[in-house]
């Protein structure tokens, strides 16, 4: 299984917060062509976020994506728009059975990133992310749910694309 490393996402992150206007536009570029669906998907999903919560949710697709552009080195199958919802409705699944799951028969129990993701690098970066703008009021507690929610099927859309094409690499 392919892993992106916290050095990989640290990188990103850094190079990301420094780009000129026309390094922002090449991004956007970027992640236009190798991967279309997912502006369309996030926005699709995030029209009842505030403003901030839209503009933090387009944000964070763009990180995720180019960590993943650059993890794979530009070798990403691209994601249809029915493996992001397929991802999405998994991570639902998930939650609501989380929610089922009385805490009596899970006393004290830490939910591990391992429940949602096989990325914990990213996954990290997305909590500290929302965390950071929630606190400086930029984004809604409701925000950071919807938010969360959606960067999680993205992650594992991505993870599965990336397994798929290393798999067909290999073969």
């Amino acid at each position: 299984m392919p892993m992106v490393t916290g050095e990989q996402v640290e990188a990103v992150w850094k190079d990301i917060a420094e780009y000129s206007e026309a390094e922002a536009k090449a991004l956007d570029a970027r992640v236009t062509e190798q991967q279309p669906h997912v502006i369309p998907f996030t926005f699709a999903l995030i029209e009842n976020a505030s403003r901030g919560g839209q503009e933090w949710a387009v944000y964070l697709s763009y990180i995720i994506t180019e960590i993943f552009l650059r993890a794979s080195d530009g070798m990403l199958p691209t994601v249809t728009p029915e493996e992001f919802a397929e991802a999405y409705d998994e991570v639902g699944k998930k939650l609501e059975q989380l929610a089922q799951t009385p805490p009596s028969e899970t006393p004290n129990q830490v939910v591990s990133h391992e429940l949602f993701t096989r990325q914990p690098h990213v996954l990290q970066c997305v909590v500290e992310a929302l965390d950071a703008a929630e606190n400086k009021g930029d984004i809604t507690s409701i925000d950071v749910s919807l938010i969360f929610y959606l960067m999680i099927a993205i992650i594992n859309a991505y993870d599965r694309a990336w397994e798929r094409g290393s798999a067909t690499a290999e073969a």
